[in-house]
């Protein structure tokens, strides 16, 4: 939650945190980016912001945003009723644009969209990868769990030119690290 106002930030942050959602606030689209680029997990999969800010407003934040990570679905939240606001926004990348006060249904509505929208364009990105044999450790099930120390051994893998040799019962999936290390090495 991107937002200016406490009280504001505040609310929003309860009602997100009511419908099951982990929270982490800005003040101002600046804080915003260094939670962003100081998100290696990229843990943060949505961003609710303010339109009118100090230091860096919603709309730069928007330009921001996209060009670190494109499919991040951003939605902005704002007392301006101007349609060449909202115009502007979609087209920098904003999912929606809900003008406050805010209903918490139609804030419900429009995050689950957006997160809709979001894992339907990450699946089709993975999809790509896959047929075009682009696998990232991302990719694999389990990547957040139990692969952990498999993955940072790829990792330094796919950093080498070195011949990486995976051994394992079979059904495991060792082709498909193995496709992982070549999609995020530079061995193509």
């Amino acid at each position: 939650i991107v937002e200016d106002e406490l009280t504001q930030r505040f609310t929003l942050g309860k009602l997100c945190a009511q419908l099951g959602y982990e929270v982490a606030e800005a003040t101002n689209g600046q804080e915003a980016m260094q939670l962003l680029t100081h998100d290696p997990n990229q843990q943060v999969s949505l961003v609710l912001t303010d339109l009118h800010m100090p230091v860096m407003d919603g709309k730069a934040l928007i330009k921001a945003a996209k060009e670190l990570r494109p499919n991040l679905p951003i939605i902005v939240l704002t007392a301006s009723q101007e349609i060449d606001d909202a115009v502007e926004c979609v087209r920098s990348g904003a999912h929606d644009y809900i003008p406050k006060p805010i209903s918490a249904d139609r804030l419900k509505i429009s995050i689950d969209n957006a997160m809709r929208v979001s894992a339907l364009s990450a699946e089709v990105s993975r999809l790509t990868r896959a047929t075009s044999d682009g696998v990232r450790f991302t990719d694999l099930i389990g990547y957040d769990g139990g692969l952990k120390q498999a993955v940072s051994i790829g990792h330094k893998m796919a950093a080498s030119d070195l011949p990486v040799l995976i051994t394992g019962e079979s059904g495991v999936g060792k082709e498909v690290f193995a496709r992982a290390i070549h999609g995020e090495g530079k061995r193509g």
